[in-house]
């Protein structure tokens, strides 16, 4: 390889045209195919290191549509479909519909549910339990008339037109092109694949960002108690409120609390009393082996005593993961402004932190971070703020630069951004990696959460408060 760069410089020297080596048609052919795409930079702050996170969305999105669509993996003929979450809460809500909710974490009951609902389709339960709130069955409910194909295509549907209504609604500039184009990032792919519940994530998160900038603290606390359909990642953001005394959002929450607590109790009068926690018991323990919830492959601190710890049996675990939890809180409050949601940046720490200390985290939560990394990608370099449709973007006859041409300084690049748009394609390029090892995955997910947070805790009190701009 030495002797070859002698011969590459002459090469160069010697040819006017040598720049335009394969690197360089290989770049020009990437940008034209981006251009086509995606037309101008969505991101503008980020740069070209935000063309190359795009490009890893876009190729992990095309890999997993090519490895889902000769199996089936798209519909519920696929043999895998039972084993994705829409079962389970159609099994529950089906438990909660007959009138047995004092059998609703029977493991027992809820596989005869489910084999109710696949049979039909000549599929069997996969194993899959039911351990959310009462409340989020009843909530399902309406589903059941439709049947399970319908109803997965509707959820489905909802889960991607919801997801992308709350992006947008984040957005600052209401950009339609850059919120749907996060939604290539693989966890929530992964969360549509499955059929997770992520659309409430980001509506709840959304909304109480948008609300208590807009001036309406107490309607952002409701908001964020909505969280408490999947509770695990209401721990760190009613901590964290707790912690900052903001006594009007804590108020909301209580309202929302007590008011799902009043229908949950109302449903479990009507169905028989309360449950049994039989299916949840598994959920609880430490060790991937010990445990249903398959800690080792969570991201949060809870993995990390699994992984590490040497001793899992007995309190110890449980007594390590609250001190760790509870310093790393204080460690939170401390770093981060006053104000929680003053900016995007401390709206990604907070993310990132509900992800890192929720007691249960699978890869899916991480769609979090997609609410503040909406706001932060749309935003222009102070440094050089040279708009995307700037006259120095245009060429002769007003025709637009190719990018690859364009030099750096009017890329206007923002360093933080570009590594935001970096860390956001990580999971992809774990997916991309995953056939040499299935870790890669998991591997790109912890340095995707991890750099969020660390970007996010540096450029909170560095940044300017985000401006108002709460529902209308």
């Amino acid at each position: 390889m030495r002797a070859e760069a002698p011969i590459q410089n002459s090469t160069a020297r010697a040819l006017p045209g040598a720049s335009a080596t394969a690197l360089g048609r290989f770049r020009a052919a990437g940008a034209s195919v981006l251009h086509v795409l995606l037309g101008g930079h969505p991101w503008p702050a980020s740069g070209p290191w935000g063309r190359v996170g795009q490009v890893l969305l876009l190729a992990a999105a095309l890999a997993y549509v090519l490895a889902e669509a000769p199996s089936g993996g798209f519909g519920p003929l696929s043999d895998r479909f039972a084993g994705n979450d829409l079962v389970p809460y159609l099994g529950a809500a089906r438990t909660v519909a007959d009138g047995d909710v004092r059998q609703l974490y029977d493991p027992v009951r809820q596989q005869a549910a489910q084999a109710a609902l696949l049979g039909p389709l000549g599929l069997q339960p996969k194993g899959m339990e039911f351990v959310n709130p009462p409340l989020w069955a009843a909530v399902l409910v309406p589903l059941l008339p439709l049947g399970l194909y319908a109803a997965d295509f509707l959820w489905r549907l909802l889960l991607v037109l919801g997801s992308g209504a709350a992006l947008l609604r984040a957005s600052p500039a209401k950009a339609a092109r850059p919120a749907w184009l996060l939604l290539l990032f693989f966890p929530f792919i992964q969360a549509v694949h499955h059929r997770s519940m992520v659309v409430v994530l980001l509506a709840a998160f959304t909304g109480w960002v948008l609300l208590a900038r807009a001036g309406k603290p107490g309607a952002a606390g409701l908001v964020i108690s909505l969280l408490l359909l999947k509770p695990q990642y209401a721990v760190v953001p009613f901590l964290l409120l707790l912690g900052r005394r903001e006594w009007r959002q804590i108020s909301g929450f209580a309202v929302g609390a007590a008011l799902q607590a009043v229908l949950t109790v109302a449903l479990l009068m009507a169905g028989g009393g309360a449950p049994g926690v039989d299916a949840i018991l598994p959920f609880v323990g430490f060790g991937g082996d010990n445990s249903g919830a398959m800690v080792e492959t969570h991201v949060n601190l809870r993995a990390l005593i699994a992984r590490f710890g040497t001793d899992l049996s007995g309190w110890g675990p449980y007594v390590l993961l609250g001190i760790g939890t509870l310093a790393s809180l204080a460690v939170l409050l401390v770093l981060l402004p006053r104000n929680l949601l003053a900016n995007d940046w401390s709206v990604l720490a907070v993310a990132a932190g509900t992800n890192l200390l929720a007691p249960y985290n699978q890869v899916t939560g991480l769609t979090l971070l997609l609410v503040p990394a909406i706001g932060l990608l749309l935003t222009r370099s102070t440094a050089k703020p040279v708009g995307m449709d700037s006259a120095r973007f245009r060429g002769a006859g007003g025709r637009r630069t190719p990018f690859h041409t364009m030099k750096r300084d009017v890329l206007s690049t923002d360093p933080r951004v570009a590594a935001l748009a970096v860390a956001l394609a990580l999971p992809s390029l774990g997916i991309l990696l995953a056939p040499l090892a299935e870790s890669w995955y998991l591997v790109g997910a912890w340095a995707s959460v991890v750099t969020a947070l660390v970007l996010g805790l540096a450029g909170s009190r560095s940044s300017r408060p985000a401006p108002l701009r709460g529902p209308a």
